[in-house]
């Protein structure tokens, strides 16, 4: 079972790094507004019904990675790069 949720946890983990690649890319191509996408991943709300360790990690992994693309445009902006 600890080798399965281990596999889980590497599955989701690889998603969210497509997904802030993709966000990040498209913040610097300019499609995309970075401070905004963040902060509707903080604003979020789970759906009605949905137990309260599935809502808490939900909303525990949308803040962190809204920190993490706010992160990488500081980053970026430190570094002199556009977006």
């Amino acid at each position: 079972m600890d080798e399965a949720i281990e596999d889980l946890r590497g599955r989701i983990d690889g998603v969210a790094q497509a997904l802030m690649w993709i966000a990040a890319g498209l913040e610097m191509a300019g499609v995309m507004d970075g401070p905004r996408m963040s902060a509707a991943w903080r604003a979020r709300q789970v759906p009605a019904g949905t137990s309260a360790t599935l809502a808490a990690a939900s909303l525990r992994t949308l803040g962190q990675m809204a920190d993490e693309l706010d992160a990488a445009r500081a980053a970026r902006r430190s570094r002199g790069d556009p977006a």
